[in-house]
């Protein structure tokens, strides 16, 4: 797992590279791995944390973003960030969404901030939101446009991984280097 965590690193830290966090065999010591390494980050660098298992809807996922920006940049955000960040809510929710993912963005560009990790933790659970390929899609238009945020996935599915990140016919294919939590490699 050395191995792992120096990979990892090297992806986020120095190539600023998407990555995905497979859990081959879904079991603790992968979890603490994750765990760990979340928390190794977030000493260096400030962490968007965002568990897809408590996704419902557009709208949800939406408002768990910015009650995490809101907790982490609390001293970045000026008041017509902040201003805006209220008009967003009123919006639809294919708006308020896509508002709220260019939030990492806009912090960086009006800080001293040089990096920022958008944690999406079980985000193959994804799939099972009514809203799943306009969620994909918004996500990763958003994102392939973002410097300076890195994305982070974990997956507790390697199939569900493959289809989201593997299917040349999907919006996030190849868009993040599939890393296999497994003690034998």
């Amino acid at each position: 797992m050395e191995k792992k965590w120096k990979e990892l690193d090297i992806l986020i830290n120095e190539f600023g590279q998407g990555t995905v966090i497979v859990k081959v065999h879904k079991n603790k010591g992968e979890q603490q791995f994750i765990e760990a390494f979340r928390e190794h980050l977030s000493k260096s660098h400030k962490v968007i944390y965002i568990d897809f298992a408590k996704v419902s809807n557009m709208r949800d996922l939406a408002k768990m973003i910015l009650a995490q920006a809101h907790l982490l940049f609390e001293d970045c955000i000026d008041e017509e960030l902040n201003n805006s960040m209220r008009f967003w809510e009123r919006e639809d929710a294919y708006r308020f969404l896509d508002e709220v993912l260019k939030v990492p963005q806009m912090i960086i560009e009006n800080s001293q901030l040089s990096r920022i990790v958008f944690w999406s933790e079980n985000y193959t659970e994804v799939l099972k939101l009514e809203e799943s390929d306009a969620i994909c899609a918004m996500m990763r238009s958003v994102f392939q446009m973002q410097q300076g945020v890195v994305h982070l996935f974990t997956s507790d599915s390697l199939d569900q991984t493959n289809k989201i990140f593997m299917d040349y016919r999907k919006p996030f294919f190849r868009f993040a280097r599939i890393i296999k939590l497994d003690d034998t490699q």
